[in-house]
């Protein structure tokens, strides 16, 4: 079976990978394309530790979040637009996850961005945090 996945995006992936900082126990979500379930593109991934998340075919609840973010990207924006370029392709794509998780409501998120809720919970956890050790040094106090 021939692969679709091109140096190209293994160059993209890699710099991805790298611009994050090379995190440890990193999940990559995707569809079920071709270029995804590649043996070349799973060697990649399965190289820098990193977990492959997709869901299997006809079930797409087993990874619903993902399948949802790729139906929208390409209902609302890839298949709406002829691109004339890949740079423009790229822009666009970037543009359209820009508001995606910066902006955009989401119901799952209570009407909230992503970024927004993951702001939200980073802030609760530390405040949880603060408290529970806030909570032990008085407990652990001698008296």
């Amino acid at each position: 079976m021939h692969s679709k996945f091109t140096d190209i995006q293994k160059a993209d992936v890699i710099a991805q990978y790298a611009e994050r900082g090379y995190p440890e126990g990193l999940v990559f979500h995707s569809d079920q394309g071709t270029q995804y379930t590649s043996a070349a593109f799973r060697a990649l991934l399965s190289s820098y530790g990193v977990t492959q998340s997709f869901s299997y075919p006809g079930r797409p609840v087993d990874n619903a979040v993902a399948e949802s973010f790729f139906a929208n990207l390409k209902r609302e924006e890839l298949y709406r637009h002829d691109y004339r370029s890949e740079r423009e392709f790229r822009e666009a794509v970037t543009d359209y996850i820009e508001n995606y998780n910066s902006v955009r409501p989401h119901r799952s998120n209570n009407y909230k961005s992503p970024n927004i809720k993951e702001r939200d919970f980073k802030l609760l956890f530390q405040s949880t945090l603060s408290r529970a050790f806030a909570s032990f040094c008085v407990t652990a106090m001698p008296r």
